[in-house]
């Protein structure tokens, strides 16, 4: 044994083998340690973005409720002055037509004014006519 290396002697074996376990056992520990900081880590990533995922979630909600909110608004204004507008040329319409009958009805009048006196007048000139008439063949037979 007086060849034989260093390293395979027994209390080096010994020494090397419990540096080894050491070395495992601390490759051991850091692993599981890595793997605790890991999932911590990832945990701390995981809430971090499921927070930030809800607030999105959150905020778009909102947008969306309050440009529904908006869209409702300007359908509602929109739909009354409409109304508006509506009520506004009907009440135009009847005036409009109230006014036209009212032409009308003087213009219908104003023309049954216009024949009745026509008629009256057309009266007067037949009788002139007649009382014309006959004065004329009184004096031509006074003179014969």
């Amino acid at each position: 044994p007086s060849c034989a290396p260093m390293a395979l002697t027994r209390p080096h074996l010994f020494a090397a083998l419990q540096t080894e376990v050491r070395d495992s056992s601390d490759a051991l520990a850091d692993a599981v340690h890595h793997r605790f900081l890991l999932r911590r880590v990832f945990s701390g990533w995981r809430k971090a973005c499921w927070g930030e995922l809800r607030q999105w979630r959150a905020e778009v909600r909102a947008k969306l409720q309050r440009d529904r909110h908006l869209l409702q608004m300007g359908w509602a204004v929109w739909r009354q002055r409409f109304a508006q507008r509506l009520e506004l040329r009907v009440g135009l319409a009847r005036a409009l037509g109230w006014a036209k009958q009212q032409r009308c009805r003087r213009a219908w009048d104003a023309w049954r004014s216009y024949v009745q006196r026509s008629r009256e007048l057309q009266a007067m000139a037949r009788r002139a006519a007649a009382v014309r008439r006959t004065r004329q063949l009184r004096a031509a037979w006074l003179q014969w």
